[in-house]
Formats: C-alpha cells, sequence, structure tokens
C-alpha cells in the first residue's frame, strides 16, 4: 500500500512539471500572452520578440527655431503663436523690454493663429485642431479642451457669443462654427465647403471672410446652426480684411489695400485702393491710419483719413518677411519670419521706429535657405550638441532632458550643417567655411580652434576615425561632389591629406568600419581601403539594386552595414570587409529614410511615408537576418524636415529642421509574453521546481 501510494506522488510530480514545461513553451511561442510592464529589455524572463513591444515618448525639446505665425494683444500681454515653439505669452507693460512670462506646449507645436476672448486663448493647430486654454493667469496657462476635426491647414480663428469660426484649406476650404460654451467639450455645429478662406473679422451679426479666389464674403450670423451669405465684393486675391466704421479694408495679392463701402451689407461698393509694395499679408486700423504687413515691403502705414483719398504715411522695412501684425496704443507688432518679434513705435506714423525685438524664433531668408534651422545633433550623458544652421553650434546642458537649456554657443558668419565631438572637440561642418574644429572641453565656453575654409565648401557630413577627419562637401556649383581626408593628430593645424571624387548625387552617404571607407549612391556601394588614409585605394564598386532600391542613409556598427532605402531597413553582414552580404531588411516602412542609427540591439529609423508626414520607427535588430519592428510612432510633427537622429544609452535625439531638437526614448511598456528566455535559468527553475515538489510529495506519503 506504502509504494502504491509513492507512485501515485510520482505521478502528480511529473504530471505537474509537464504542466510547467507547457506552460513555458506556450508564453515562448506566443500562444500564451501575458499582460506586463517591461521593466528590463535585457531581463531573460521575458520575450521582447513580438511586433510592436515598445513605445516611443516624448522627454522635452529643444527649440529656437520657430515662427511667429501669429500675435494677438490683450491688455498688457501679447500671445505669440511660434510655430514649432508652442504659445509664448509676453509681458509687454514695458514695450522697450519684452519679458516672457509663460510657453504652453500641451498639444500645440505647429501653431498657426490664436484669438483671445474672455481670458480664453483659442489656438488653430496643424495637428491638433483647436486648442482652448485659460489664459486668466498669463504666468500659468491651463488646458480646458480640444476639438480635433482632421484640419489641413487652419488660416484663421474668430470668435462671436458662444461659438468659435474657424477656418482651413480642407475641401476647397472652410468655415466651420464650432460651439464652445464648454471649452472641455467643443462640437461642430455647421461648416461650409469651398469658401477658400484666409481671414476672418467678426463685427457684431457679420462674419466678414477673406476669400482667397472670390474676393469678400458676408455671413450672417444670427442663427449658427444656419449662417446666411448675405453679400460679397469680388477681387482678385483676397488675403486679409479689417472692419471699422462700415468700412472693409480688405488687402489683395495684386491691387493692394481695397477700401469697400458696407453700408448694405447686400451690396457693398468700391471706396478707393492704394497699391502696395509687395503682397500684404495682414491689416489692421487704428485713429485713420492703415497698417499692412507686406512680404518684401515690410510694415506700410497708410492714411485712410479721407477714405476716397488713402495716401502712404509711413514705412518701416528692416529686409523681414513679415506675415502678421497686431495693434496696441502706439506700438505695432510684427511677425518676422527672419526677426522674430518686432515692437514698432508708431507715435509718429510718418517715422516708425523699431523700439524692441523679440528673437525667439524666424529662420527663413528671402533666398529660400534655411538660415536657422537644426541640421544636426551629437550628445553624450552631460550635453547635446546642436548644428543649428546661422546660429552656428549651440551646447544644451541635459541635466533636466524635460527642459533642455542652451548653455552656450559659437557662431559667426556661416551656417553650421553637422556636427561631431571626439574628445574635447567638436568638427563643425559648414556651407561657407568648410571644416571649424571648435574646443569644447569647457561646454560652456567653446573656442575656434582652426579651420579650412581653403580647401572645402559646403560641407555637409563629417566622421573623426581616430587622428583624420574625413569630410563629405558640394561644390559650389553643385555639380560635384568630395570626402576629403584631414590629418587632425594636430586639431590647430589640420592637415589636407587626399581627396576622393565621389560624383555628387542627391542619394550620397558614407560611413567608417576600420580599414574601409564605405560609400553608399543610390544603389551603388564603393569601398576603399584608407589603411593609408594619405593613399586611399578603390578597392571594388558593388551594385545593390538585387536587394534594395535607392539608399538615402547609411550606418555601421559592428561588422553590419544599414542602409535606410526608398523601400525599407536593409542589414549587410561586413564579416568579409570587401564583399557584404545582405542578410536580412524590414520593408516597405519608409518612403524616404532619411537618417539611421544603431544603438544596442535597435536600429532607429527616421522616415517620410508617402504622404510626406514623418516619424521615427525602431526596429529590432539582435538576429540580422530577421529584423523585426519594435515601435513606429507618429508623433512627429507634419510638414517639417528630419534631418538627423543620434542615440545614447538613455535617450534618442532628432535634429528636426525647424523644430530643433526633440528628445524621446524608448519605453518597452506595451504587452509584452512572459516566458524565459536563457535555457540555463530554464534549466534552474526546472530543477528547483522538481525538488520541491518531491519534498511536498516525501512529506504528503509520510504522513499518510
Amino acid at each position: 500500500m506504502r509504494i502504491i501510494r509513492i507512485n501515485k506522488n510520482r505521478n502528480f510530480i511529473i504530471h505537474v512539471f509537464l504542466l510547467f514545461i507547457v506552460f513555458c513553451l506556450l508564453t515562448n511561442s506566443g500562444v500564451l500572452n501575458l499582460t506586463a510592464k517591461i521593466s528590463n529589455p535585457e531581463n531573460d524572463f521575458y520575450s521582447i520578440n513580438q511586433f510592436k513591444d515598445y513605445t516611443i515618448e516624448s522627454v522635452g525639446n529643444f527649440d529656437d527655431n520657430g515662427i511667429p505665425n501669429d500675435v494677438f494683444i490683450d491688455g498688457d500681454y501679447a500671445f505669440v503663436a511660434f510655430y514649432g515653439l508652442g504659445l509664448r505669452i509676453i509681458d509687454i507693460s514695458n514695450p522697450l523690454d519684452p519679458t516672457v512670462v509663460s510657453v504652453f506646449k500641451e498639444n500645440i507645436r505647429a501653431i498657426e493663429c490664436i484669438y483671445i476672448a474672455n481670458d480664453i486663448a483659442y489656438i488653430l493647430d496643424r495637428l491638433s485642431g483647436l486648442v482652448i486654454v485659460d489664459v486668466s493667469n498669463p504666468l500659468v496657462p491651463v488646458s480646458l479642451g480640444q476639438f480635433d476635426y482632421g484640419v489641413d491647414i487652419p488660416t484663421d480663428v474668430a470668435i462671436y457669443g458662444n461659438y468659435a469660426l474657424v477656418t482651413d484649406t480642407g475641401d476647397g476650404g472652410m468655415l466651420r462654427v464650432i460651439n464652445i460654451e464648454d471649452p472641455a467639450e467643443p462640437y461642430e455645429v455647421q461648416f461650409f465647403e469651398d469658401v477658400n478662406p484666409i481671414n476672418l473679422f467678426v463685427v457684431d451679426d457679420y462674419v466678414y471672410v477673406a476669400n482667397y479666389s472670390g474676393g469678400l464674403a458676408i455671413f450672417e450670423m444670427r442663427n449658427v446652426f444656419q449662417p446666411v451669405p448675405i453679400g460679397s465684393y469680388d477681387t482678385d486675391q483676397c488675403l486679409s480684411v479689417y472692419v471699422s466704421d462700415e468700412i472693409a479694408y480688405v488687402t489683395d495679392d495684386n491691387d493692394g489695400l481695397i477700401l469697400i463701402n458696407l453700408t448694405d451689407h447686400e451690396n457693398p461698393t468700391y471706396i478707393a485702393e492704394y497699391s502696395t509694395s509687395s503682397d500684404p499679408l495682414d491689416v489692421a486700423v487704428s485713429n485713420n491710419m492703415t497698417y499692412i504687413a507686406t512680404t518684401n515691403g515690410g510694415l506700410e502705414i497708410i492714411n485712410v483719413s479721407i477714405p476716397t483719398s488713402p495716401a502712404l504715411e509711413g514705412t518701416f522695412d528692416d529686409g523681414g518677411y513679415i506675415t502678421k501684425l497686431a495693434i496696441t496704443n502706439d506700438h505695432v507688432f510684427l511677425c518676422d519670419e527672419e526677426d522674430g518679434i518686432e515692437i514698432i513705435d508708431v507715435s509718429t506714423p510718418d517715422t516708425p521706429t523699431e523700439v524692441a525685438e523679440f528673437i525667439d524664433g524666424g529662420y527663413y531668408d528671402l533666398d529660400n535657405v534655411h538660415s536657422y534651422y537644426t541640421y544636426d545633433v551629437d550628445a553624450d550623458d552631460n550635453y547635446a550638441y546642436i548644428a543649428d544652421g546661422m546660429d552656428g553650434l549651440e551646447i544644451i546642458d541635459l541635466t533636466d532632458p524635460t527642459t533642455p537649456v542652451e548653455i552656450s554657443q559659437y557662431s559667426a558668419d556661416f551656417t553650421a550643417t553637422d556636427v561631431f565631438i571626439s574628445g574635447n572637440y567638436a568638427y563643425l561642418c559648414t556651407i561657407e567655411d568648410g571644416l571649424l574644429i571648435v574646443d569644447i572641453s569647457v561646454p560652456a565656453s567653446p573656442s575656434l580652434v582652426s579651420q579650412t575654409n581653403d580647401s572645402i565648401h559646403l560641407a555637409e557630413k563629417v566622421i573623426v576615425n581616430g587622428d583624420y577627419a574625413f569630410v563629405f562637401s558640394v561644390d559650389t556649383s553643385v555639380t560635384d561632389s568630395n570626402i576629403t581626408i584631414f590629418d587632425i593628430s594636430s586639431p590647430s593645424t589640420p592637415l589636407t591629406l587626399e581627396v576622393i571624387d565621389t560624383d555628387y548625387t542627391e542619394n550620397i552617404d558614407f560611413a567608417i568600419n576600420g580599414n574601409y571607407l564605405y560609400i553608399v549612391k543610390v544603389v551603388q556601394l564603393e569601398i576603399y581601403d584608407i589603411s593609408d588614409p594619405s593613399n586611399p585605394t578603390q578597392e571594388t564598386t558593388l551594385n545593390l539594386s538585387t536587394f534594395q532600391d535607392e539608399a538615402n542613409s547609411f550606418y555601421i556598427s559592428g561588422t553590419y552595414a544599414y542602409i535606410g532605402a526608398s523601400d525599407g531597413l536593409h542589414i549587410y553582414d561586413l564579416s568579409n570587409p570587401l564583399n557584404p552580404v545582405h542578410t536580412g531588411n524590414v520593408e516597405h516602412l519608409a518612403y524616404d529614410a532619411n537618417d539611421v542609427f544603431v544603438f544596442d540591439d535597435f536600429a532607429y529609423i527616421l522616415r517620410q511615408d508617402d504622404t510626406y508626414d514623418w516619424g521615427l520607427t525602431a526596429i529590432y535588430i539582435s538576429d540580422p537576418t530577421d529584423p523585426t519592428i519594435a515601435s513606429e510612432d507618429n508623433y512627429m510633427i507634419e510638414d517639417m524636415d528630419s534631418e538627423d537622429i543620434f542615440v545614447t544609452s538613455d535617450y534618442i535625439f532628432v535634429a528636426y529642421g525647424e523644430a530643433g531638437v526633440e528628445i524621446v526614448e524608448l519605453v518597452p511598456e506595451s504587452t509584452g509574453k512572459f516566458g524565459i528566455n536563457n535555457p540555463q535559468i530554464f534549466i534552474v527553475i526546472s530543477f528547483n521546481a522538481i525538488f520541491i515538489l518531491l519534498l511536498i510529495g516525501k512529506r504528503k506519503s509520510r504522513k499518510k
């Protein structure tokens, strides 16, 4: 009888052990999934091969490249819509010394326009639609609500009672009526298609719409559920409208300023016009003066005391590109795409004078060159180093990555396009001065060590390998390109060793692995032996078209090369440096992979899809023959170029053109598969389980 009981216990133990093995096999195979917060991607108890196990989350951003798209004055404060920077609230009680009192970014990064009514800001954002913010305390703005209506490009917003009137470019141009009685729950009550609205102005029960293709349109709003179009006045290309004392001041792309009589709303009539020096984008009226923001002519002040005879009173032009304006007392606030916010004293309209400038943005110049534009970023655990166009080299303190702070800048008359950090030096590519070598041993006080402007121009990329710098540059005619090799063993006196002609194409990138230089051009891979940097020799040229489409970016890590192409990410084994072998790829993740960076078990891709939206994708590459998408995220700003990516042990840094540098992290917080990946741990747990079960069985048998 005793023996029979032992056999029963043994059968019990065997059954439990078999169930344990089946459990482990099921969880590892993915048949059985358990939801768990993965605290460590290297943890042996978790499998991370599941599709999209990770999320990409924003940590912070540094951006001084925003465009002032709109400005609204309310009391002692100017509310500035900085595209890429969010909402800046500026104390203007002393116009000679404007001071930022708060910054609001929640749900707004691509802000277009703003309107303030009853201590509430109504903001139109390309990504978020209508964002409503309590600004009763300008020092602490608070989000109230949001209405995302799938906006294309918002153009203007105005308030009529409990309704926000919103215009955008969707479906031939939309005029929308949104109920804002409860700011936390706004909703749309009506819309008009094919209006093509650019600008709005509300007076009493009438809405005046600047229709780009149809001139001035007038709507009666007594019944907001059914606004009635009651009148119009045709102009060629209407850009903006301001109404005062039954006169509409309309700006037109071709005719300049047009004055229209509104005594009879159903039949508005022509009064007079004034031809501006360039495109008049915005207009405002105060004390018989009309203030017009022109693209190339600055601020033009027109005397309209006699409406039938408008005459030029004064001008202010410092060569900028003005898009919007606002007036308070004797000061005009200009949104200048180059210079940020300019404050102009117009107490004497015939001689307007600039009294202050708020430069927290602006990046365009009139030759369509991105002057203030983040091209590249390098980083370590403490600092980020930014190649920021005409702002030069900016050094950012990362002590608190949620609010990175600029601690220093090195700039002169050059445009920085790329940066590489090696030791105590920053190697900076510039358009005008070739390669600059900057001492950053004291990050708060960078200083120039040397430059190579006599040998290269239009430098676009630099890689430092030991005592040598490899610089890719394009000639001034943009018909040829080279990689110049410099001896930088003495940073104060860099020596040119050799120049490799790379035959310029738009799709070209390079990387270095050991004694070999790899240059990828469209679908060709050129391999050079650089064991003697003064005498590089081309070893072979490979055609990659069998494996991939056109290459856009290139990175080498260990014995593998990673190419971001128009059809995805491709991985090549470089164990034989002269005979790369295609090992795996992830297809159709990018229309245009601007950059690729590899860190640990992940390849990070800056990609653009076929709708020209930008995003960041993380690829799990622990098995180069079977790369899989670990996380895909589309939170990046649309219509802005992603230029470069750099990854440290903690964060991912994205150089994002007009939007500065975005700091994000890869977070393993999604559903993971509970399983045991390490066979040694599997064996230990198994034997421990058997031992415990045997003890339990033995004790039970003794009791019986």
